[in-house]
């Protein structure tokens, strides 16, 4: 059980004596109770008890011992003993898992008062972004937008308006762009959000691309930081579709140079069954489970079929094996994940985001990571990789972000990273210092990657910062 008890120190004359503990009757509620909170995050009201003596007068100056169960949050004193209203107030902090949570006040020996905060968060189904806002798509089509704790203590959300639903959206850079149910694509900043001055989604103006694009379902976007994104996305038949920067053949339609306002197929004999971007390529993985990649092929993602400069069309990666899920880092590291749930990865060796200890060369062969997690589902977080194990476990491998690169150092080899959570599989989008995954337990789930330094192998509550947190409803 995790205790925080503050005794009050009295000083000179002065001060007002406190009533001994015999004198007064236990604590009540006054307020904060049955709040609804998101996890991670502060509640919005803090809790408040009195404390009044047998006359019912209140009582200043007595010490209150405020108490929850390690899987209830974490509660931190803000006025820890009572003030000339008999009033002590605290901050409560929501717990990753949804449900009913309860946390106590006490003075002495005598009976408690007891508070319950009721835990959920929103289902996405895409979610993109970075520490100055995170946007997803949740399951009604609506786009929600949010700042993380380190941002927000207590959440402040909202939803971007658009004509119709909302399927999937990705993020680079300083930008979304989103695809609706009839192919209406949409796209807004960063600024957008703040076009008051202050946080405000529903105030933002996302600008059309285009009515008549393709029906996309899927989207991934990626962006060194200083050219303008790459977007790349998927319909439900399989057909791949690009636009944005095609500096170095991003489009994969057999042209290079300049930006491309507008969606454009990609050329392939395949189907695709997922695809990804870095700044300079993309790869995608074919309803055979054959990976293919074009683009810049600087970091050896395409192999030696893609020659020094790459290939303006996609070209299939020399390799016998078959992958039901990729991933492609924004610096242009590959992984995919075999039938048996066995990681392998290629192209750029960024501080071991290959996942194998060192390697330092870029490497043009899928090969398997040091691992033996069997994993499900697999998405970028920056240079390095995130993804969720059959044990339903956050497993992370190669750089984290360090606050101001996306390369600083990281876990040389997959790393399990023990949370009380379980997770169903990663959600994708492009999150730039997060990772955001779809909870067993209800809702969605992002992990600031920043907290999780390689020391860190659990959660660590912090009333400052918190590991992971939801998503507001």
């Amino acid at each position: 059980m995790r205790r925080i008890v503050v005794v009050a120190l009295l000083a000179g004359c002065a001060a007002e004596p406190a009533s001994a503990p015999a004198l007064v009757t236990p604590p009540t509620v006054e307020r904060g109770s049955n709040q609804t909170g998101t996890p991670g995050y502060l509640l919005a009201d803090s809790l408040e008890v009195r404390v009044v003596d047998a006359n019912g007068e209140p009582v200043r100056g007595v010490a209150v011992t405020w108490e929850t169960q390690p899987t209830n949050g974490v509660v931190s004193p803000g006025s820890p003993v009572t003030n000339a209203d008999g009033v002590a107030r605290a901050a409560w902090r929501m717990p990753s898992g949804e449900g009913t949570h309860w946390a106590s006040a006490r003075v002495g020996s005598q009976p408690a008062a007891r508070f319950a905060a009721h835990v959920a968060s929103a289902e996405l189904n895409a979610v993109g972004g970075t520490a100055d806002a995170l946007c997803g798509v949740t399951l009604l089509g609506a786009i929600r937008c949010w700042r993380p704790p380190a941002r927000d203590s207590i959440p402040v959300s909202g939803v971007v308006a658009t004509t119709d639903r909302t399927v999937t959206l990705a993020f680079a850079r300083d930008k979304w762009c989103a695809v609706s149910v009839t192919g209406r694509i949409t796209c807004f900043t960063i600024a957008d959000l703040y076009r008051t001055g202050a946080f405000a989604p529903a105030q933002a103006f996302a600008s059309l691309l285009t009515s008549f694009g393709p029906q996309l379902v899927s989207l991934a976007a990626a962006s060194d930081g200083e050219s303008p994104p790459v977007f790349c996305g998927l319909t439900s038949g399989g057909e791949a579709w690009c636009w944005g920067n095609n500096a170095h053949g991003q489009m994969g339609n057999g042209t290079i140079g300049g930006e491309v306002e507008l969606p454009v197929s990609v050329t392939i004999p395949e189907t695709f069954r997922e695809i990804d971007v870095s700044e300079q390529s993309a790869c995608g993985i074919t309803l055979s489970g054959a990976p293919w990649c074009w683009g810049s092929n600087a970091t050896a993602l395409i192999g030696p079929q893609g020659g020094l400069t790459g290939s303006l069309v996609p070209r299939a990666v020399v390799t016998p094996d078959r992958y039901f899920t990729m991933a492609l880092t924004s610096r242009g590291t590959a992984c995919g994940i075999r039938g048996t749930g066995q990681a392998a990865c290629w192209g750029r060796a960024t501080r071991d985001a290959l996942g194998r200890p060192g390697v330092t060369a870029d490497d043009p062969v899928p090969r398997a990571i040091t691992s033996d997690n069997v994993l499900v589902s697999i998405a970028r977080n920056g240079a390095g990789f995130s993804a969720v194990s059959i044990d339903r476990e956050l497993v992370i491998w190669g750089p984290v972000p360090n606050g101001t690169s996306v390369e600083g150092a990281g876990y040389t080899t997959a790393t399990r990273i023990l949370f009380d959570e379980r997770f169903i599989g990663m959600l994708r989008g492009g999150t730039n210092g997060y990772s955001c995954m779809r909870s067993l337990f209800g809702g969605a789930r992002c992990v600031d990657i920043y907290v999780l330094g390689p020391a860190a192998l659990r959660e660590t509550a912090s009333i400052a910062r918190p590991a992971q947190f939801g998503v507001p409803r």
